[in-house]
């Protein structure tokens, strides 16, 4: 029996896909959030092969009336990346297939590039002095050893509650300044997002204000990030989708809460899960894409195999991102 075919005999949830940006050819990947567009359209032609690709408003309006999501495959981009109207849109409207686009307020204004994006390009370009600044700025003491972009990520992460402190900005502009021109895959712009809204394939949600990490904040400070993201949103597009995804897929048990109490219908986590009652408590799973996750790898969690594997004991570990450690 072809693989598709075996996937479509499994039984299984629905499924939400998270992707990020589309990378394109000497642009950074972000620490290994973004995928080229071939990997795009091989994951679409995964989703068909599984089911219908529907958008997640209506895979979510399913499971509240309880009726089974079986089949069903959503396809959602956090951080609303410049790329995704440049790259993905095409590839998705080719296919027919819709999805939602979840923005942050403060990069749309600015028309801003990520700190991962700036950190995944700059790591290998900063020479010994202005790690050294770098490392400073942020507070991690040892910038000396492989993996150091990866330790400086969490530790921006855990210790600055996800915003990049402006000394650090600062050694960043200088490198910048220093090598020329670089080409990042920055946020859509407000005017962008505003075109993008007017496409019937796409809707567009909450990612929050400034894309802090949510536990690290006070719950009225959780609260401002998402109603006047949400707020901001019913200014650029008609109708926008009173969901959250999370941002770092970090969340506790407030985040839930604290969202509905904003006026958010759910939210959206990260967890290898496809959508069924026992998985949705804390808030939807999506299935994270990237290069590692792709292809077969992607299909077998689509059809709930991973999930098989988790209660034969044959795989284990935690379903969210774990907050990194200092």
């Amino acid at each position: 029996m072809p693989f598709s075919g075996l996937l479509r005999r499994l039984p299984q949830g629905g499924a939400i896909l998270c992707f990020h940006g589309i990378r394109s050819p000497g642009q950074p990947d972000g620490g290994g959030i973004h995928v080229d567009v071939s990997r795009l359209a091989g994951v679409l032609d995964v989703a068909r092969s599984v089911g219908e690709i529907v958008p997640v408003e209506s895979l979510i309006e399913r499971h509240a009336a309880g009726r089974s999501t079986s089949g069903l495959v959503a396809i959602t981009f956090d951080d609303a990346c410049l790329s995704v109207r440049e790259l993905a849109a095409p590839v998705l409207r080719a296919a027919s297939a819709p999805a939602s686009i979840f923005a942050v307020r403060d990069a749309a204004e600015a028309g801003s590039a990520y700190w991962w994006d700036r950190l995944s390009f700059l790591e290998g370009a900063m020479d010994a002095e202005e790690w050294a600044r770098f490392g400073g700025a942020i507070g991690l003491a040892d910038v000396t050893n492989a993996g150091r972009g990866g330790r400086a990520r969490d530790m921006i992460v855990a210790r600055h509650r996800g915003a990049l402190p402006s000394p650090a900005g600062a050694v960043f502009d200088a490198v910048e300044a220093r090598i020329g021109t670089v080409k990042y895959d920055r946020s859509m712009t407000t005017s962008e997002l505003m075109e993008v809204g007017r496409d019937p394939l796409f809707t567009l949600g909450v990612h929050t204000v400034t894309h802090r990490a949510l536990p690290l904040l006070a719950d009225e400070d959780v609260h401002r990030e998402i109603a006047d993201c949400h707020a901001w949103l019913r200014d650029v597009t008609s109708s926008p989708l009173a969901l959250l995804a999370i941002p770092y897929g970090l969340r506790d048990d407030r985040t839930r809460r604290i969202a509905l109490a904003a006026g958010m219908r759910d939210v959206l986590r990260i967890a290898p899960r496809t959508v069924r009652r026992s998985t949705a408590a804390s808030g939807f799973p999506r299935f994270m894409v990237s290069d590692r996750r792709s292809g077969w790898k992607l299909g077998t969690g689509l059809a709930g195999l991973q999930e098989v594997a988790r209660a034969l004991g044959l795989r284990s570990g935690p379903d969210d991102p774990i907050m990194p450690g200092l």
